[in-house]
């Protein structure tokens, strides 16, 4: 008995071009995800526990900066106890060092950039953080005991513009609940 290559296996079972493509396509998909799903490396497991030590360290700035006004906002006459809520729009910004560099090919002059890496001490390559730029406040809530007041409102609104250069329309102050 003769050995029959695939191709011509293939080409005994009758399918048409059409079904041919489309049976290569979906193996096509199911390598390429097969690929996405069993080769992850160990450098995705680092760069999410990175990930998350990063999030939860700007939460935890965050939190301390709401308990700073919370603090500052409470010694305002008339304002009672508060509590204060920052919604930021953004995250924050990290400039990377970039190298630019130019090549002539003739007429046509072609530029390339960079990033400039650094070498951390567990042998690591990170990109060089020049400016680090601190998140941007969309809106500011506080709720404070004298919250009914106007002239409190009025203070903690200036307070809250001063210290986030955040616009007034983008700050809310209401009365706080009484527990009756």
């Amino acid at each position: 008995m003769k050995k029959k290559g695939w191709v011509s296996w293939w080409k005994e079972q009758g399918a048409n071009q059409k079904e041919r493509v489309v049976i290569l396509f979906c193996v096509g998909i199911f390598l390429f995800m097969a690929n996405g799903i069993f080769g992850k490396t160990d450098s995705s497991a680092e760069n999410t526990e990175e990930e998350t030590v990063t999030v939860m360290a700007q939460t935890g700035q965050e939190q301390a900066l709401e308990e700073r006004l919370e603090a500052v906002f409470s010694q305002v006459a008339g304002a009672g106890r508060v509590e204060v809520m920052v919604y930021f729009q953004t995250d924050g910004e990290l400039v990377v060092a970039e190298e630019e560099s130019s090549q002539t090919r003739g007429e046509d002059m072609e530029k390339t950039t960079q990033t400039v890496l650094m070498e951390t001490g567990s042998g690591r390559q990170e990109p060089l953080v020049v400016q680090q730029k601190a998140p941007q406040v969309e809106g500011v809530l506080i709720v404070a005991q004298g919250g009914s007041d106007a002239r409190v409102q009025q203070a903690l609104i200036a307070g809250a513009q001063a210290l986030l250069g955040v616009p007034a329309h983008k700050i809310a102050v209401f009365p706080m609940e009484t527990a009756q």
